[in-house]
């Protein structure tokens, strides 16, 4: 939907406070309507490509692109009230008044159906939104968000068919609404001339993707200049021509993209010429058993990855979407789960690009709806599908560790197509060795620009990409699929199949009601069919143990003993909280033991008074140490404790006069450090600013004999009383 459209629909009322809110004020002189002078306003005092929106609004937003612009249920999150506030997104309730002939509303009538709770995003911001984690980097409208501005008014007065009097987003909003007309990219690429739809099946051979002298060459057509950044295409010709009908995008300087959809159209014609040799290939696979004598059948990785969501909710490790996974935080999951680091990591970079990292911040209100542990698996594999988030053609597969073009350069997403389609072809229903699944996808028409585009890759940066498409397609088979469930695989790796997994999960999942959890001594059991947000909350109270496999759909296994006690105690959490948190799990009373000794248990047990000191003074005669107790001006300084054979110093105790007492008793003053404490020791940004006095005894003085010769002399204890 067009912004104009919605602020159409909304009332005069609404427009007016919109305005007042943005401090937008209309030019009266204008012959412009209030609506369009409001529209442009807006689009011209909003820049989403560089805002500085919170996180959680920026990933609505890219919900928001996900869903092409409108968002079921979306409406009510506290996300939507900055976007709601600020005019960049509607709601249901506001675009729904408006009524035409027959009953629907003008919404309805354009073509989206407006739900209850909804949440709209009008096509002026939508191609503004950077591209995510989990959207394809060269889908048409990632390539339109990212486009160079000197082409944006040619693009729209081409695509448009007339001369248009506004540029940037509104113009991109034109062309976005009449490029994602269905059939409207067929049409335009049935009717393109001979020399420029012989330069687009060339690129899509290319793998869609070229430099600009593969480009030139082509294209065949002379006239190249060279400017200070390298080669450049001239504003004519073939190349220019289609970038004006938004076929394709130059991104960056040396790099020349089609987008998903159009190379999908291109390619289209092609696929007869793959037929004969696939043909071959299946028949070999079978007429041939692979089947191995021990194999690894895909489970579920929807409890994985709870799991592991749940130990960083525990441990307070944030999953921010700008930074990658803490690897020590990773190592320290995955020893606790039992599985390797890639695996966990894997799992939660998935979550985090599908959504799911923002459930790990405490406090977050922002759950998935009524979505079950067992839901996490299909999403998972989704957003592995449709994403770049994991690129197993790198060193480092976690690419959110790379920069935005460097994401958008990978190869990951074409050569994981090709692959699940030779899967689907050979091992779909029984077992096939990889390299007949190689093969398989080596006939693939996209096979040659896969490796022409890996091997510029390469030479671009040889310290990020490795390898072959082939060893890509095997680190896929061998190690990422099966951890998504996607594969079973044979124990030597000699053999695989697709199991099929996700979709039996989801619908065995969504038929069945939500089991109830249980304790067992120490342990509270929390079925995969629970709620996934009550699972991700009760991280907050108690730890995750293990999880159990053994019944489907398995167990999250959380103890409730005394390190739950400890924690909530830690945190200060109240026992109503705590029972809030084991009842959306659907543990109700009567409780056993161990839960009525956590709730019990929570409550304050006493005070800890903490008292400052200036110091400890030790003496080792015991007698001294009574003759000081018995000083009533030495007693001031000191704080009214027992504390054994040692004196506690007050804070505001004067040290000099401190000194006067201790030196009136025969003692010298020596001052001591404490021992060291290591900092792991200590609370961050604690001090130990304590003093230890020692206080040696005295030399030993002369017998009495010898000081006094004839009469004895009382004790050198009495002596010191005395003074």
């Amino acid at each position: 939907m067009r912004l104009q459209e919605a602020l159409e629909l909304l009332s005069g009322y609404e427009r007016e406070a919109l305005r007042q809110r943005r401090g937008i004020k209309l030019d009266p002189r204008k012959r412009l309507d209030d609506v369009e002078q409001t529209a442009r306003a807006l689009v011209a005092e909003t820049d989403l490509r560089h805002s500085r929106l919170p996180a959680e609004v920026r990933h609505l937003l890219q919900r928001l692109v996900a869903a092409n612009g409108l968002l079921s249920g979306a409406s009510m999150e506290p996300a939507a009230r900055p976007l709601l506030d600020l005019g960049i997104a509607y709601t249901a309730a506001q675009l729904a008044r408006k009524k035409v002939s027959g009953g629907a509303s003008k919404a309805d009538a354009s073509g989206h159906r407006l739900t209850a709770g909804s949440l709209l995003l009008p096509s002026a911001f939508l191609v503004q939104v950077p591209v995510g984690e989990s959207e394809d980097p060269r889908c048409l409208r990632a390539c339109l968000s990212m486009v160079d501005a000197e082409i944006i008014g040619p693009m729209a007065q081409q695509v448009m068919n007339k001369p248009v009097a506004i540029t940037g987003a509104m113009a991109l909003q034109e062309v976005w609404e009449t490029l994602a007309v269905p059939g409207y990219l067929e049409q335009i690429i049935r009717e393109l001339p001979v020399a420029e739809a012989r330069l687009l099946d060339g690129i899509e051979r290319y793998g869609g993707e070229v430099d600009t002298q593969e480009l030139l060459a082509l294209d065949q057509a002379p006239g190249l200049y060279r400017t200070q950044s390298g080669i450049a295409v001239p504003k004519r010709g073939a190349p220019y021509a289609l970038q004006r009908k938004g076929l394709l995008f130059q991104l960056g300087v040396e790099r020349f993209v089609m987008p998903t959809e159009v190379v999908r159209i291109v390619g289209a014609a092609r696929q007869a010429e793959r037929v004969a040799k696939r043909a071959e290939i299946e028949a070999a696979v079978r007429d041939e058993d692979y089947v191995p004598q021990r194999a690894r059948h895909a489970k579920d990785p929807s409890l994985t990855a709870v799991a592991a969501l749940c130990l960083l909710r525990h441990w307070g490790v944030a999953l921010r979407p700008d930074v990658g996974v803490a690897r020590a935080a990773m190592r320290r999951a995955s020893e606790r789960l039992n599985e390797s680091e890639e695996t966990v990591t894997l799992l939660v970079t998935l979550a985090r690009a599908a959504g799911l990292g923002r459930m790990v911040t405490p406090n977050s209100n922002l759950g998935i709806g009524g979505d079950v542990v067992t839901d996490v698996g299909p999403l998972l594999w989704k957003t592995y599908q449709q994403g770049g988030a994991w690129d197993e053609t790198r060193i480092e597969p976690e690419v959110l560790r790379s920069g935005l073009v460097a994401r958008g350069t990978a190869v990951v997403q074409p050569a994981r197509l090709v692959l699940l389609d030779a899967l689907e072809a050979v091992a779909r229903e029984k077992w096939a060795t990889p390299e007949a699944v190689r093969a398989y996808a080596q006939t693939d028409p996209r096979y040659t620009a896969l490796v022409k585009l890996h091997e510029r890759a390469i030479r671009e940066r040889p310290d990020v990409f490795y390898g072959t498409i082939d060893d890509a397609w095997n680190r896929m088979m061998l190690r990422t699929m099966p951890v998504l469930g996607a594969l079973d695989v044979a124990e030597d790796g000699s053999a695989v199949r697709l199991s099929g997994r996700m979709s039996r999960d989801r619908d065995r999942g969504s038929e069945r009601p939500p089991t109830p959890a249980s304790v067992y001594r120490h342990d509270l059991n929390v079925s995969g069919r629970t709620r996934l947000v009550s699972v991700i909350e009760l991280a907050d109270v108690c730890e995750l143990e293990r999880v159990n496999f053994d019944s489907a759909p398995g167990v999250l296994v959380f103890a409730v003993g005394a390190s739950a006690l400890a924690h909530s105690r830690e945190v200060q959490h109240t026992p109503e909280f705590v029972e809030a948190r084991l009842k959306s799990v659907g543990l109700h009373g009567p409780y056993p033991p161990v839960v009525r000794e956590l709730l019990s248990g929570i409550g304050v047990a006493g005070d800890a008074t903490m008292i400052a000191l200036a110091g400890v003074i030790m003496v080792e005669d015991p007698e001294i140490r009574e003759a000081l107790r018995a000083d009533a001006t030495f007693r001031k300084m000191l704080v009214e404790l027992d504390a054994g054979d040692l004196f506690l110093v007050r804070a505001d105790a004067d040290i000099a006069k401190l000194q006067a007492r201790i030196g009136r008793h025969g003692l010298q003053w020596v001052e001591k450090a404490p021992e060291s404490v290591r900092p792991s020791e200590l609370p961050p940004g604690d001090a130990d600013t304590s003093r230890v006095v020692k206080v040696p005894p005295p030399a030993k003085l002369p017998s009495v004999e010898e000081d006094t010769g004839s009469q004895a002399a009382p004790s050198r204890a009495r002596r010191l009383r005395g003074a």
